[in-house]
């Protein structure tokens, strides 16, 4: 997921892109997955480096 993120830094990653990343593409998907994935990931590198953006994904804060 990291690995989605800093692919594109700065910009918003949709939240399917990260969910075939971390599943692979046709692969079911639990509804909370990546929000599950992207609270253990803030609590590595801290909460205000992952932005939300409402209803379309995630940002890698970069500063």
């Amino acid at each position: 997921m990291l690995h989605s993120l800093l692919d594109w830094p700065g910009a918003v990653v949709l939240k399917d892109i990260i969910e075939d990343a971390l599943y692979g593409l046709g692969s079911e998907v639990d509804i909370n997955a990546a929000e599950a994935y992207i609270c253990r990931l803030r609590k590595k590198i801290g909460q205000s480096r992952i932005e939300a953006v409402a209803g379309l994904g995630y940002r890698l804060v970069l500063s």
